[in-house]
């Protein structure tokens, strides 16, 4: 798993890179043919991480329940996220990552309720959820580079 943490914390710091010297406003700007902006991929990458991980294993998330309706699966943005609110995403994108890597360390992971992905992939334990949301955050840094290539 040392291997996955370590691309999962590669991924966060690339996007954290892709953020940078941006606008609030190009933050929040969704380019036409786009469903979401780039600070969305970002918080939906995170809150997906928790959501994969934490809650099928009886787990309290570290994130509060107003930012996991703001990026959770089927959330679209709003165009009204804050200096503050792009800052909090930013320190989540690491904390979360530390905290995972610690939890799992710890065996904290005791349970786990397996489930199907909306994407086709059977999870059976905390591993499977571990792999898919590397998989899964992969996916939506390269939505962001799309969009970053649509905005110049």
């Amino acid at each position: 798993m040392k291997h996955v943490f370590e691309i999962m914390r590669q991924t966060r710091r690339n996007f954290l890179t892709l953020l940078e010297g941006h606008s609030l406003a190009t933050l929040n700007y969704v380019p036409g043919g786009f469903n979401n902006n780039l600070i969305w991929n970002l918080g939906h990458a995170i809150v997906s991480t928790q959501l994969l991980v934490y809650k099928p294993a009886g787990l309290s998330m570290y994130i509060d329940d107003a930012v996991i309706d703001k990026f959770r699966r089927g959330s679209k943005p709003d165009g009204r996220l804050n200096n503050a609110d792009v800052e909090q995403i930013r320190r989540l994108a690491i904390s979360t990552m530390d905290d995972l890597e610690a939890d799992f360390g710890a065996g904290r992971f005791t349970q786990f309720e397996p489930y199907m992905t909306g994407y086709g992939v059977a999870l059976n334990n905390v591993e499977d959820a571990i792999g898919f949301a590397s998989v899964h955050e992969g996916l939506h840094y390269g939505y962001a580079l799309a969009l970053k290539r649509m905005l110049g």
